[in-house]
């Protein structure tokens, strides 16, 4: 059995393949929610634990930057008084664009400053 993930706006549709117990599990449960709430909570729950294991299968890339590259960037960003674009925060490659032109000019700023006495 398949589930199928679309996306009407760009014409996407995955078909992922699942065991058929858990593809038969999941319409049980979605049978067991009974409107609205319920359901938009699961599909939530679920949505956040899909969401990741996609980003994963992205070419390098495309896939959203580490924590370790947005606090660098904040930082960065702060000490520059700079805006940070938002491609930057969703693509590992513009981050890396971003860290690599700036966090040689914050380098270069800091290394010019006199030393104290």
């Amino acid at each position: 059995m398949a589930l199928l993930l679309i996306n009407p706006e760009s014409d996407m549709l995955l078909i992922l393949d699942a065991p058929s117990g858990v593809l038969a599990a999941l319409e049980e449960q979605w049978r067991r929610l009974a409107q609205g709430a319920e359901r938009d909570a699961f599909a939530a729950r679920l949505s956040r634990r899909v969401a990741p294991t996609i980003a994963d299968c992205l070419d390098w890339d495309l896939r959203p930057p580490t924590d370790a590259q947005v606090n660098y960037a904040v930082s960065v960003a702060r000490r520059l008084q700079l805006e940070i674009p938002s491609l930057v925060l969703q693509r590992r490659s513009a981050m890396g664009d971003f860290l690599d032109a700036h966090g040689v000019q914050l380098k270069t700023r800091t290394s010019r400053k006199p030393m104290p006495k």
